[in-house]
């Protein structure tokens, strides 16, 4: 019966800590997301600037 409950206890923990990562990485994923839209519209800028 404890190694029924321990299995339990690290299902849980391993899907709580995945549930994080996924968030987190969404999270990156949409900073990431922004910082490439500012710094394109800045090259995009810069370019226009040039001439």
């Amino acid at each position: 019966m404890p190694q029924q409950e321990l299995q339990l206890d690290l299902l849980t923990s391993s899907w709580e800590r995945y549930s994080q990562t996924q968030r987190g990485w969404r999270a990156g994923m949409l900073t990431g997301d922004v910082a490439l839209t500012l710094l394109a519209e800045k090259l995009v800028e810069d370019f226009y600037d040039a001439d």
